[in-house]
């Protein structure tokens, strides 16, 4: 009985042991967080019926993710244009599949616990019908240019005349 006793016990330290260095490696030597660059997007659409807002997710392209890198290395973009119109949302788009307008947003840059951010705010006025569903945050102004740094899909929507579309992007870069 006494081998039995001492191998399990030393099985069961070994376990213990083990299970101790987990823990500490997954909770305290490997705190680091992966660096991301988050967005949201506040839509809001006025309409003579109401306000209607709505908090939608997006994603950031592959051309924003390199722009976001360059940017570390020297050659920052600018994004400060909204464009509306109708798309998808994929990683790998470049602009909007159709564009109904494209126009230089006003920007406020503040600090979000720590981590840097800042948000883009644009208010479209409508002047005939139109059907939209998606908005991209873009740093050039050129119409259909292939400068999309984040894409967004919002409920699709026919807009009249005198109706308003307002996007607020709001960017948070957590490299912590």
């Amino acid at each position: 009985m006494g081998k039995r006793l001492y191998a399990l016990t030393l099985i069961l330290c070994c376990f213990i042991a083990f299970s101790v260095g987990y823990f500490v490696k997954g909770n305290f030597v490997n705190s680091h967080k992966t660096p991301r660059v988050a967005g949201n997007v506040y839509v809001t659409i006025e309409s003579p019926t109401g306000m209607y807002d709505v908090l939608e997710s997006n994603i950031i392209t592959d051309i924003g993710e390199q722009a976001v890198r360059n940017g570390v290395c020297g050659s920052a973009v600018d994004v400060k244009y909204i464009a509306l119109g109708n798309s998808t949302v994929s990683q790998s788009k470049m602009k909007l599949d159709v564009e109904y307008a494209r126009a230089e947003a006003s920007r406020v840059t503040w600090i979000k616990d720590g981590d840097y951010a800042f948000n883009i705010t644009r208010k479209f006025t409508f002047t005939e019908t139109v059907t939209l569903n998606a908005a991209a945050a873009h740093w050039s102004g050129n119409a259909n240019a292939n400068d999309c740094f984040a894409l967004a899909n919002f409920q699709q929507t026919t807009f009249q005349a005198n109706w308003n579309l307002t996007i607020t992007w709001v960017f948070i870069f957590d490299a912590n």
